[in-house]
């Protein structure tokens, strides 16, 4: 009777112990796997932030096509028919949209418009802001992209703003309708190497708006220690190049051969932010 009841204590013991090491090894491998399925989980983001950014390459191709080559082109100019319509905006016609007028005449989607969902393709599902943002007191939806901004006129290209902005379209914030101008897809002499849209989650940047429609290395530099800012990893981003093809690389490769500092110059000559090398 004694060794019975000996006997069952010391499976019961066993039993326990046996729990305590299974216990342990699944937070062992939870503690391997957990990285890797986080890993796993970032690398699919960015792929997908990447999918967007071809289908937008897409829609630019297509839209120059029909347009003389041009890439879009925006302005201030209340004098202007085209007053308002951001690069995105006119894109609808490539990317199934199809906006009106008067919704491409308006700055920008409020938080619950149907272009919220409608426009996903414009937003990296890795964007730290979330689907709507805080731009002037309004919450709007979400823009993840911006096009490179050029000062393209010929005195202005080598010296001054046009060392700094060697992109593919104009600032959309001019009053002036004659400075409404784009690059044609056959002046980017070096499409491979040429930056035509970044990846950029600046609070501002949001569907249909002028706000940070276009940007700049500089605008970039300004968010170094900014971890908001960088989707993929600190200094990473997706870059949309003019040749259609999308690279996931640090901001200071973009500079690679330049001798400039990529966290305190501004002039982007020859470098990938340079489209007329």
């Amino acid at each position: 009777m004694n060794n019975a009841v000996l006997n069952k204590a010391s499976r019961q013991s066993f039993t326990l112990i046996e729990l305590l090491v299974v216990v342990a090894i699944i937070g062992v491998l939870a503690s391997l796997l957990l990285p890797v399925l986080s890993k796993a989980r970032e690398s699919a983001r960015r792929a997908t932030c990447i999918n967007n950014q071809m289908q937008i390459s897409h829609s630019l191709l297509m839209y120059a096509d029909d347009n003389a080559s041009h890439y879009p082109a925006m302005t201030n100019d209340g004098s202007s028919s085209v007053r308002g319509w951001s690069w995105d905006d006119q894109l609808s016609s490539y990317d199934g949209r199809q906006l009106s007028e008067p919704d491409m005449d308006a700055f920008g989607y409020a938080a619950g418009h149907a272009q919220q969902s409608a426009g996903k393709v414009y937003r990296c599902s890795a964007d730290k802001r979330g689907e709507t943002t805080n731009n002037g007191g309004n919450e709007m939806a979400v823009r993840s992209y911006s096009l490179t901004r050029g000062k393209l006129s010929s005195d202005d290209a080598d010296t001054g703003a046009g060392l700094v902005y060697r992109g593919i379209t104009s600032d959309p914030w001019s009053g002036d309708s004659t400075e409404m101008e784009s690059l044609q897809v056959s002046q980017i002499t070096d499409p491979d190497d040429s930056i035509a849209l970044m990846e950029n989650q600046i609070q501002e940047n949001t569907l249909g708006h002028y706000s940070y429609a276009v940007a700049t290395a500089w605008t970039i530099l300004n968010q170094q220690s900014n971890t908001d800012f960088w989707a993929h990893g600190l200094w990473k981003m997706n870059f949309l190049y003019a040749d259609g093809h999308v690279e996931y690389r640090t901001y200071t490769s973009t500079y690679e051969g330049s001798g400039f500092d990529p966290w305190s110059q501004s002039n982007t000559r020859n470098t990938q932010w340079d489209s007329r090398k």
